[in-house]
């Protein structure tokens, strides 16, 4: 559960990102966001990526928490990284009370029920835009990595790069 360490954020990171990132070779994101963040694996995703991938991170699992047969139902057809995910945020952001808890998926599907449940979610780009705002990255690095996504199993539009860019 959050610690009282003064970050200003809780990631709870998705596979998908995870293996975008490692795919551009800046899987060093992660560990390098722990300087403004706690970084959240849950064990599903940790299943997912099969441990193969460094990443400094707390493996969470929640346990004892009842998860209403609504919620239950409604995260039908999702992968059990990103149910894992969804849930560790709603159950992180009832517990959090100062720090913004964020879902880090590029699973539209998941990102979509996110919102729906009034989860904050980013995905790839986002997680990189906090970075950059909060000084873990450049502006030059930020772009530099933008302009890969097309180059890995990340499906995103030139379109969204360049607006992306534009927010820089």
């Amino acid at each position: 559960m959050p610690s009282q360490n003064n970050k200003k954020y809780i990631f709870i990171i998705n596979s998908s990102t995870i293996i975008t990132l490692n795919e551009l070779n800046q899987i060093n994101l992660i560990n390098k966001a722990k300087e403004i963040a706690e970084i959240y694996i849950p064990n599903a995703v940790r299943k997912e990526v099969k441990n193969n991938i460094p990443i400094k991170a707390k493996t969470i699992q929640i346990q004892g928490v009842i998860i209403p047969p609504h919620i239950k139902s409604y995260l039908e057809g999702l992968g059990e990284g990103e149910k894992e995910v969804i849930i560790t945020a709603l159950t992180l952001t009832q517990k959090a009370k100062k720090t913004k808890i964020i879902a880090i998926t590029d699973d539209k599907q998941a990102r979509r029920k996110c919102k729906q449940l009034r989860i904050n979610v980013k995905g790839i780009l986002g997680l990189i835009k906090i970075l950059e705002e909060n000084n873990i990255i450049t502006k030059r690095k930020a772009i530099e990595i933008i302009e890969k996504p097309p180059k890995t199993s990340l499906y995103i539009t030139k379109k969204l790069i360049e607006k992306a860019k534009h927010k820089y």
